[in-house]
Formats: C-alpha cells, sequence, structure tokens
C-alpha cells in the first residue's frame, strides 16, 4: 500500500514544470487580443481588420477588440503598441507611413519603427493613381510628362501631406522623368478631388479609391496607377511604370508586435491571421477599397519592411528632403 506522502511525491516526481514564460506561450490566446488602429474610425482598413476581427475570435473562443488610436500622423498608435507588454495581445497596424517613412521624414520620433516591433504578418497592398483635371492635355503618362515640360512653372500637384506616400510617389516620379512642379498641400483626398473638379489643380495622386468614383463619373483623368502590375479587379487601368520603366509606388499595411514577443505566439498569430485574410467576407472588403491580398510568413514582411526602408532611405536622400519636427 502506497502512503498518502509518498504518493504525493511520485505525483509531482511525474508533473513536467514549465516555466511561467514557456507555460503562457503554450495557452496562448487564454484571453482577448486588442488590434490597434493608428487611424480615425469608419476608414476601409478598419471595415477590413473588422471582419477578419470576427473570423479570429470564433476561431480562438476570445474576443478581438478593435482599438482607434489616431493622431500625430498615424503615429499614436503604433507608440502604444511599442510600448505594450511583448506577450501577443496587442497587436497594431503599420502602414508604409509610420513604419518606413516617418523614420525618415520626421527628425524624432517616440519609437523606432524598425527595433521595437516584431513584423507578424502582411496584410494586403495598396496603390496611388495620377489623376488629373478634365482640362489637362493629357490622356496618359507619356502626354502629361511633355505637357508638364511645356509649362513655364510646370504642373501643380495636390498631396495630403509633404513627406508621406503620395508626396514622396510624385517626387519618384518627378525625378526619373524630369517632371517641373510644385506640391499643394490639401488636409485630405476629397479636397484634392474637389480642386481637381473644379479645375484649379493640374494633377494630383492620391488613393486609388477614393478617386474611382469620380473618374468613372468622367469629373477627372485617371492617366496611370502607381501599382506594380495592373490591378486584376480594374485591368483597364494601366501603371505608371508601362511607361515609365521601372516605376512602382505601392501601398502595404500589416500586423506588427511588441519587440520580445515570443516567437512561437508570433507564428500562431500569422497563421490565425493568414486564415482570416482567405475568407470569403475578408476578400470581398477588400476588393471593394482596392486593396490586393498579399500575406505570408512574419519573414516575409519582415523583407518587405527592409527593402522598403532601403529604398525610401535612398530616395529622401536624392530629393534633398529636410527632415521635419514632429510637433
Amino acid at each position: 500500500m502506497i502512503s498518502r506522502r509518498k504518493f504525493n511525491k511520485l505525483a509531482l516526481s511525474s508533473m513536467v514544470l514549465l516555466p511561467f514564460g514557456v507555460q503562457a506561450e503554450e495557452d496562448f490566446p487564454s484571453r482577448s487580443i486588442s488590434i490597434v488602429i493608428p487611424l480615425g474610425p469608419g476608414t476601409g482598413f478598419e471595415t477590413v481588420i473588422r471582419h477578419m476581427a470576427d473570423y479570429m475570435s470564433q476561431k480562438i473562443g476570445q474576443s478581438v477588440i478593435i482599438e482607434n488610436r489616431p493622431g500625430a500622423n498615424n503615429q499614436i498608435g503604433l507608440n502604444y503598441v511599442a510600448h505594450s507588454k511583448p506577450d501577443g495581445y496587442v497587436l497594431g497596424l503599420g502602414f508604409i507611413t509610420n513604419l518606413i517613412l516617418a523614420k525618415h521624414v520626421y527628425k524624432t520620433l517616440p519609437y523606432d519603427p524598425i527595433n521595437d516591433f516584431v513584423p507578424v504578418a502582411q496584410l494586403g497592398e495598396n496603390y496611388l493613381g495620377l489623376v488629373v483635371n478634365n482640362n489637362v492635355p493629357a490622356n496618359n503618362v507619356a502626354e502629361f510628362v511633355e505637357y508638364a515640360k511645356s509649362k513655364k512653372d510646370g504642373v501643380n500637384v495636390g498631396t495630403t501631406s509633404v513627406g508621406g506616400l503620395p508626396h514622396l510617389a510624385f517626387e519618384r516620379l518627378a525625378a526619373t522623368a524630369d517632371i517641373p512642379f510644385t506640391i499643394v498641400t490639401y488636409n485630405s483626398n476629397p479636397e484634392i478631388v474637389q480642386d481637381l473638379i473644379g479645375g484649379q489643380l493640374d494633377a494630383g495622386i492620391p488613393d486609388f479609391s477614393g478617386t474611382w468614383p469620380m473618374v468613372q463619373g468622367k469629373q477627372i483623368k485617371l492617366l496611370g496607377i502607381t501599382y506594380h502590375e495592373r490591378d486584376p479587379n480594374h485591368p483597364e487601368n494601366p501603371t505608371i511604370g508601362e511607361t515609365i520603366d521601372g516605376y512602382q509606388a505601392d501601398g502595404w499595411f500589416g500586423f506588427v508586435a511588441p519587440k520580445g514577443t515570443p516567437q512561437k505566439t508570433v507564428d500562431k498569430l500569422n497563421a490565425l491571421i493568414n486564415e482570416a485574410i482567405e475568407t470569403p467576407k475578408v476578400q470581398e472588403s477588400m476588393k471593394v477599397f482596392a486593396i490586393l491580398p498579399n500575406s505570408g510568413s512574419p519573414e516575409h514582411f519582415g523583407k518587405l519592411l527592409a527593402s522598403e526602408d532601403k529604398k525610401y532611405s535612398q530616395l529622401i536622400k536624392d530629393i534633398g528632403f529636410e527632415p521635419l519636427s514632429n510637433n
């Protein structure tokens, strides 16, 4: 007969005791996950991610909460993520603007875009459209370049922020094709479109999805898109790169987590996110907002961040851009 004391010793000796951190990784996720979107409510990105969150919640049996934390050129939300506990329960939505461009455009940032995060998963890509008012005598990119060079002071081009993707996308186009131009800054894309329709502005290079209805209504003209290939959902629209060899300015977005998040947790999240992207609701919402799905491993996203950092670092040096104060 085994005594109670001897039985308890045997039971304890047969247990595999895991360090607390390892046990937490094994149990992940055991509570709700927060996804921080550094934008105000109502964007197309949020619509897509809410559909993803619904699937993820059902899959893991835990709540997946969306938190909008806008402000400071999309930096407030990412700063919150950077200083969160690295346990996988807080994810941040990163863009080319707040993960790559901000590093080169601003003198100081409240976080290090490269070293304060680990890549979890890219979600998709989007692109801009080169549009002109109907009075501009150009129906394609080549004619636009010729027209711009014929004007004494070049063309005026609307963009929402100095140092943002639209601004730098046009800077790259102008540098490649030797286009004379003046940048005119606006608070929003709708204001750019309104001045294009009114003829006060020659050209703009805003987000494609926001201008497509006006292009279809023949209120403005689309000359080309900044994507690296034709969008299969809009194959009639040529890329700028078909005329200007090698040109592209893709937008993209994906999830990052605080540096130090365990790799096993990152891998679990990556698999879950990739499953969510493939669901019909997410695919359809991406299509509505002219977002092209592009997921993959954490390493895939990490390589994209590294290559984009190198590309835009060089562009900003080439155009002589002076870093801005982050007020």
